[in-house]
Order: C-alpha cells, then sequence, then structure tokens
C-alpha cells in the first residue's frame, strides 16, 4: 500500500499583492460555529439535495460537505445491497440461492407425506410454504389441506405491516418486495418444544444434500457479514443434535440480526418492556456512545452494519477524536453534527455544508498591498476519523463479498438503482467508494495540519476528481424523504418511527481558534524577515507602508445543508409517496409532524 506520510503539514498560496504566503498547520486549531438561520419549527425545507448543491455551489471552487458523502454513501450502499439479494436470490456459480434452497425444502417436505395435524411438523412446513408463494412460487403437490394452512399464515402476515411491508430499497420493485416477504417469513422463530419435528425435518433435507448444505453454509455466512451476528440460532444447530436433546429453545430457518438500537432498547427499558410514549432511542443513543457508556468498536463476530456504525461515533463525540488536537467544535456544531448522524441512522437523509474557500491567487503585476488575509481552508469538512472508518468498512465489505462470490463475478454485476442499473461494475464501485473515503480522509488531515491514517496517496486524486463536481453525481439526485418504523408496540398499537424530513440551510463560521505559523515571501522568492511582518488587528486600515506587510487571521463562512429527522409515533406507517405527499402539502416541519402523528 502506498504510504501518505509524504502529505505535506504546509500550505501555501499567492495573495493579490504577490507575496507567497506559508502557513505551518501542525500547531493550528480551527474553531467551528453554526449561525442558526431559522428556528426550528419555522425552517423552510428541501426535498433534494442536488437542486440546492447546484443552487450554491455551481461555479465554485469545491468544498465538500460530510453529508454529500454520507448521502452518496447510502445511495450506493442502497443499491448495492439491492443487488446483492438478488443474487442471494437467484444464485450464482456453484451458490444455487434461496430459491433453490426454498424449493427443494418444499418439494422434500411435501414428499415426506406428514400431515398438516401433526402440530410439532406443520408449523416449520408451512412457513416454508408460504415463504415460497411469497417468492411467487408454489410447492408442487400441496394438498387442500395444507394450501388451507398456507393461506391462514398469509392471511395472519399481511395482516402485520409492521412486519409484512417492504421498505428501503425492497419497494424499488415487486421482485426485491417478494424477497423481502419472503426473508421476514423465514425469520418466523421456532419454538423446540412446539415445532421440534418440523425443524428437524428442514435441518436433515438441508445436511443431506452437500449441494444445499454449502448454500445454506455460504448464505448464513453472507447475510451476517453484511449485517451482524444473529439474534437467534440457525438450523445448524440441529445438525449435530442427535435424536431431541436440543441446545436450544428458539431457532430460525434464517434469523433476524440485531443492531446496536435493539440491543440499547433493550438495555435501557428492559426486554419486551413497553416503550415510554416520550422516549426518543436516538437521543439514549447519542447520550450512552457520548458518554462512553457503549463501545460501537466492531469485534471478530461483527457485520458491516457493524462498522458502518463504528464510522460514525465521530460524528457524536469529535471532541474523543484524534482531530480534537485541530478542532474546537462549538456547542451550536454539536447540534448539527448530533442531526447528520440521525439522518445517517434513519437510513435515507444527508446533510451538506459547502464552504467559500479562500482562493489561491496568481501573482499580481499591480505594486504590493501590505494587507494579507489569511483564512482558514477547508475543502471537505474536517471529520477525518469518520471518512477512514467509512472507507475501511468498504474494505471490509469487498473482502467479504469477494469470498463469496469471486473477484471476477463482481466484475461482471451492476449496481441496481432506482431507475436500472450503474454503468460501472460492483466491484470497480467499491473499489471508488473506498478511495472516495480514505481520500476525504487525506484532504481533511491536509486542512487540519495532522498527518492521515496510513492510506493510499492515490486516493486524494479520486476524491479532488469527484469533488471538483460532485453535484453532478446522478446518486445525489432525487427526492429520499421516507418514514422507517423502527419499534411496534403493542400495547399502544402505534408504531415508532423515524421520518427523514429533507434538508434545512444553515451557515457555518470557521475561525482560527489558534492560528497556524506564518512566513512571507516577495516576488523574488526572497523570505521576509520577521521585524518587516506585523500581526493587524481585524477591521482595522492601519499601516500600508511600503516595506512593511501586514496580516490578519479572519474567519470564513460556508453554506450547509442538514437533515431533518424526527421521530415520532403513528398509527400506519406510509409508504415513499404517502409520506412526500404529507410533507409537500404543509408548510411547516411543526404542521408536518402534527399531521404525520394524527393519521
Amino acid at each position: 500500500m502506498e504510504s501518505t506520510r509524504s502529505i505535506p503539514l504546509i500550505r501555501e498560496f499567492t495573495a493579490e499583492s504577490g507575496h507567497r504566503v506559508r502557513l505551518g498547520l501542525d500547531s493550528q486549531v480551527l474553531r467551528l460555529k453554526n449561525e442558526r438561520l431559522d428556528e426550528t419549527d419555522a425552517m423552510s425545507l428541501s426535498p433534494s439535495l442536488a437542486e440546492l448543491v447546484r443552487a450554491d455551489r455551481e461555479g465554485e471552487e469545491s468544498y465538500v460537505p460530510a453529508g454529500t458523502l454520507i448521502f452518496k454513501a447510502r445511495q450506493f450502499d442502497d443499491g448495492f445491497m439491492a443487488t446483492i439479494e438478488k443474487y442471494l436470490q437467484e444464485g450464482l456459480g456453484d451458490f444455487t440461492g434461496k430459491r433453490r434452497l426454498l424449493e427443494s425444502l418444499g418439494e422434500s417436505l411435501v414428499k415426506s407425506g406428514n400431515s398438516p395435524d401433526a402440530d410439532s411438523f406443520a408449523r416449520a412446513a408451512v412457513i416454508v410454504f408460504a415463504a415460497l408463494e411469497l417468492s411467487g412460487a408454489r410447492a408442487a403437490g400441496l394438498s387442500k389441506q395444507w394450501q388451507e394452512k398456507v393461506d391462514a399464515r398469509l392471511k395472519q402476515f399481511e395482516a402485520q405491516p409492521v412486519v409484512s411491508k417492504p421498505v428501503a430499497y425492497y419497494t424499488w420493485n415487486d421482485e426485491l418486495g417478494a424477497v423481502f416477504k419472503q426473508d421476514r417469513m423465514l425469520q418466523t422463530p421456532l419454538e423446540m418444544s412446539k415445532d421440534a419435528a418440523g425443524a428437524s425435518a428442514l435441518a436433515g433435507i438441508i445436511k443431506g444434500d452437500s449441494d444445499l448444505l454449502d448454500s445454506y453454509l455460504k448464505l448464513l455466512d453472507m447475510v451476517h457479514k453484511l449485517t451482524n451476528p444473529p439474534r437467534l440460532p440457525d438450523l445448524r444447530v440441529l445438525f449435530t443434535s442427535g435424536g431431541g436433546d436440543f441446545e436450544t429453545e428458539v431457532l430460525a430457518t434464517i434469523p433476524p440480526t440485531v443492531s446496536h438500537e435493539e440491543d440499547l432498547l433493550a438495555k435501557l427499558i428492559g426486554p419486551g418492556n413497553p416503550v415510554p410514549k416520550n422516549f426518543s432511542l436516538m437521543d439514549e443513543f447519542i447520550k450512552v456512545v457520548r458518554s462512553r457508556k457503549m463501545s460501537l468498536r466492531p469485534t471478530a463476530d461483527s457485520g458491516w452494519y457493524d462498522y458502518v456504525t463504528w464510522s460514525l461515533a465521530p460524528l457524536i463525540a469529535p471532541h474523543l477524536m484524534v482531530e480534537s488536537e485541530h478542532l474546537s467544535v462549538d456547542e451550536s456544531y454539536f447540534e448539527l453534527l448530533e442531526d447528520l448522524l440521525r439522518g445517517t441512522i434513519a437510513l435515507a437523509r444527508m446533510p451538506h455544508p459547502r464552504t467559500l474557500p479562500e482562493k489561491e491567487l496568481a501573482p499580481s503585476a499591480t505594486s504590493p498591498v501590505s494587507q494579507l488575509k489569511i483564512k482558514p481552508r477547508i475543502t471537505v469538512e474536517p471529520l477525518p476519523t469518520f471518512y477512514y472508518r467509512r472507507a475501511y468498512s468498504y474494505r471490509f465489505l469487498k473482502s467479504v463479498v469477494s469470498g463469496i462470490f469471486g473477484e471476477d463475478e463482481l466484475k461482471r454485476m451492476h449496481r441496481l438503482t432506482r431507475d436500472g442499473k450503474s454503468r460501472e461494475d460492483l466491484y470497480t464501485e467499491l473499489a471508488f467508494m473506498e478511495d472516495l473515503f480514505n481520500g476525504a480522509h487525506i484532504s481533511s488531515c491536509r486542512d487540519l495540519g495532522m498527518k492521515p491514517a496510513q492510506t493510499p496517496e492515490s486516493s486524494l486524486e479520486v476524491f479532488q476528481g469527484w469533488a471538483g463536481s460532485y453535484y453532478e453525481d446522478p446518486d445525489l439526485s432525487g427526492d429520499q424523504r421516507t418514514m422507517v418504523p423502527i419499534h411496534y408496540d403493542l400495547e399502544s398499537g402505534l408504531v415508532r418511527v423515524w421520518c427523514f424530513m429533507g434538508w434545512r440551510r444553515e451557515e457555518l463560521n470557521v475561525a482560527f481558534e489558534k492560528p497556524p505559523e506564518v512566513e512571507v515571501f516577495d516576488r523574488s522568492g526572497k523570505k521576509l524577515a520577521r521585524k518587516d511582518l506585523w500581526l493587524r488587528p481585524h477591521n482595522t486600515g492601519e499601516g500600508e507602508g511600503t516595506d512593511e506587510i501586514s496580516y490578519s487571521f479572519e474567519s470564513t463562512m460556508f453554506a450547509g445543508y442538514y437533515p431533518v429527522m424526527e421521530e415520532i409515533l403513528v398509527k400506519d406507517v406510509l409508504d415513499r409517496k404517502a409520506f412526500q405527499k404529507v410533507c409537500d402539502e404543509k408548510s411547516s416541519l411543526k404542521a408536518i409532524i402534527e399531521a404525520l402523528a394524527a393519521n
């Protein structure tokens, strides 16, 4: 791997007077503060990130807000997962896929001749038959009695929209929606005190067919590495049970996985207890991570979800990161970073700040001007640890899918999007996403005056190439406002949801908390002695002698666009189209929340 040790900790530019200025950044500290524009309830929201970017950014030098990178990552991640779901379902190479697995299970269960009245067998079998129908297929030779049980199970399933209604990229087309429902059915827990015969039959069918066994093991490995460790055991625990002495009470054919949010919810309120009405899981999540009561660091059992969540810690606690030696964060900026985090976890939103960096001009033919204004230069929002960790998550992801499908197969795959397919192959895009965030890390470190982690220096060119016209990236277009269910309260019948409402505009002020070291050179390249330099206080017009150079440190402003996310209780979970209609019909954030809470 190339080293980034050659990245300089200096910044050079030529002033309008023709003087060359060199800044030593290794001791500088930047201060960030939010200049809030609107009150929360009255703030205006925009559904499209790309429109806001083009309005403010086109024709200006590149500044890349963290929210833009996160939003780019969100679109890639959704398309990547949609693509992988397709191949997990249909199979590829020696991996037969979930469809073939289900068809074989269904065929063997029918041939077993067991009666639907055999309770210990029937429930597990019905789950497989129902999953087959949800996928668009049907077990051949299914008797009328079995079909009646399957129909009843499907009716019960569809009556629970919190469980059965597709969300996120699964809504892109009917095929993905069917996979969502099929997998939700296969996650149904099987209780060994009631379902032992059926669960053992499923395990026996899989274990007895080498192709099915290989695909089942690969499937579980892929699912857990792409998400997280399973919440329940799977059928593998029955492969060696030896006739009824089971080591687990509950299992599932393809178990659901665990997230930090679910784990936190259980710890805070107790497993199975109702969630208080005014409780905010997101607020509590931020609180415990910031206080270091919960570690986000991935473990040996972690999947990709853990790596992504780990990358978000710098948004909650930048003061605990290595860049804190070069960065002073105002409380108002803390709030913006929290908003950035909320939008990222809520799956569908992004922020977006843009700065107007100081232009580095060519030497001027005019006579020297004695006043030099030195402002902070920011090419990307200063969150280098976040960028590095996110790049690492893509490196992990690339190794996982390469191990399952092979590099050559990845180079033949193309990422699905809401409107079609990406032009680049999946392997190339994975490498690009890793480089993009590594490059953002290097660029941010250069801005702050700190040494970057050991990452390929060529990644900086990838980032700079994208940053020059990122607002033209098709992944940044479109309306991503959505409602995501996170918890169903059995007692009240209400659903706790995260709602991404759109983007709001903010003004951010960047100033020197501790200024850099300054050296000035004349047009001939001669370094001016310190006696000829003097620091001029802000906003004074004194001292413009021809033999003396004065300079001042001044702040700079950049416009930022940050996500608006709310956690509320609703009666019904709205699909994307219905949710966006509510947002468009209301004039303020407060009115949107009131309309949603009443649905």
